[in-house]
């Protein structure tokens, strides 16, 4: 089966003068993987997808046409040592910006080679035309051999599979599969997965074998499966399948891949979660099953505006996916369900402590009407809590007002760095020794005055 790579060099291109964050959605940055077998058997081929929604990046006006441009690093961490670290660009040109769309996004992928152990997988985007505007995904992956009994490879979901031109970003086993990072899927969209089965020949067993497909609720209940039976005419195979999303209610869904023994139980099996948004049908009630009764009734008494607030100063908690979900939903009682439901796989009190965090934030990193969970500082307050050591310069001689943040349990010790560039502005991030988080070595020469 043919492997590629993505090559990933450093780009510093030249800043356009960015438009007004006027009618802009926040930067926003969606991951996931999938894992294949590698070259050799010890080893796992790991395929990094990600999507960035045109709609959050800025255009700026070059030679009659709209560019935008973003910078993705691709950071692969094992027991604290940088296994990968890659960075290139992605740049985006339209006729003018009012062609931008709505859920329509720049989609890509990276894939590496990796060894058998447990890896974090982090994604850092930016907006080149305004580096303040950033996002970042983490992501656990276990990495193991797949070269000893029957298996499956990890399920890819994607928007598009197609026969596809070798060479192609999106090109394997003849087929262009062009991946759907968020998992979300509308009422007009196949659901479409790609999958490799490996070892089908093993020992003397020659016989068919039976593939299952099923659909399970938010609470396990099958509500779509579909059997076929397979010839081991080959040691490995290429799995394709698809999914009407009109078929199902607007809710959160997993796909169960498996390969039954001969009493019809499965031998082995992988499995993807994924949403489908279909206002048409009504909301699938497991959604709201799922959740505890005592988190459903937390939010009987909120408006929509208020439960809208809650979202987005959750926007920190949430995971790839998880933002857009809720964007898609209409109406109080489908926004109280979701909340409810993401709220519920938090371990006990670590709902009240968040918004602890937001409360703190929104008292002391207010900043020119901006609530103070939005800024720089309100989020690194937020996601990291109270640092051990803050060192603040505000009357500096040639020097912009700064603070820098020391947090001595994190990573073995890391710290922030944000400044003032304008009186009464904003402090900024510019410079963290964390791994997810921007760096600058040289960010003295942003806080110097010259």
């Amino acid at each position: 089966m043919s492997r590629y790579y993505l090559i990933a060099n450093l780009f510093i291109p030249t800043l356009l003068a960015a438009q007004t964050l006027q009618d802009v959605r926040p930067f926003d940055l969606e991951a996931d993987y999938a894992r294949f077998r590698g070259s050799v058997n010890e080893k796992q081929y790991v395929e990094v997808y990600y999507a960035i929604p045109q709609k959050t990046l800025l255009y700026s006006a070059e030679d009659g046409t709209s560019k935008a441009e973003a910078v993705l690093s691709l950071i692969i961490t094992k027991d604290d040592s940088v296994v990968v670290g890659q960075r290139w660009r992605v740049p985006h040109t339209k006729q003018d910006t009012a062609a931008v769309q709505n859920g329509v996004n720049l989609v890509g992928v990276a894939g590496v080679e990796l060894d058998a152990g447990d890896y974090r997988i982090t994604m850092i985007g930016q907006d080149m035309q305004d580096l303040s505007r950033i996002d970042s995904v983490q992501m656990q992956c276990s990495v193991h051999s797949l070269a000893e009994r029957m298996a499956i490879s990890d399920l890819e979901l994607a928007s598009v599979i197609r026969k596809g031109e070798k060479g192609g970003p999106f090109y394997k086993n003849t087929l262009d599969v062009v991946p759907n990072v968020t998992g979300i899927f509308d009422e007009n969209q196949m659901c479409y997965l790609y999958g490799e089965a490996y070892n089908l020949l093993e020992g003397s067993d020659s016989s068919d074998f039976t593939q299952r497909l099923q659909v399970l609720d938010a609470v396990g209940r099958e509500v779509i499966s579909k059997e076929r039976v397979r010839k081991r005419s080959a040691e490995s195979a290429v799995i394709v399948e698809s999914i009407p999303a009109s078929k199902l209610k607007m809710g959160t869904y997993t796909v169960v891949l498996s390969f039954l023994d001969e009493t019809g139980s499965p031998k082995v099996s992988t499995a993807k979660k994924i949403f489908v948004y279909n206002p048409t049908s009504g909301i699938d009630s497991s959604l709201v099953e799922g959740a505890p009764t005592s988190f459903i009734d937390e939010y009987a008494g909120l408006s929509e505006e208020a439960l809208d607030v809650e979202f987005d100063q959750a926007r920190y908690e949430m995971i790839s996916g998880e933002k857009d979900q809720y964007r898609k939903f209409a109406g109080r009682e489908a926004k109280a369900r979701f909340l409810a439901e993401f709220w519920s796989h938090k371990p006990l009190g670590f709902k009240e402590e968040y918004f602890r965090r937001v409360s703190y934030a929104n008292e002391h990193f207010r900043s020119l009407g901006r609530k103070g969970y939005a800024t720089d500082r309100g989020r690194v307050y937020i996601t990291y809590g109270q640092p051990d050591d803050v060192e603040r310069y505000p009357n500096e001689a040639e020097a912009r007002p700064h603070e820098l943040w020391t947090y001595n349990n994190i990573q073995g010790g890391v710290f922030f760095v944000f400044v003032q560039r304008s009186q009464g502005s904003d402090y900024e991030l510019i410079h963290s020794t964390h791994r997810n988080e921007i760096r600058d070595d040289n960010w003295e020469r942003q806080v110097i005055v010259r």
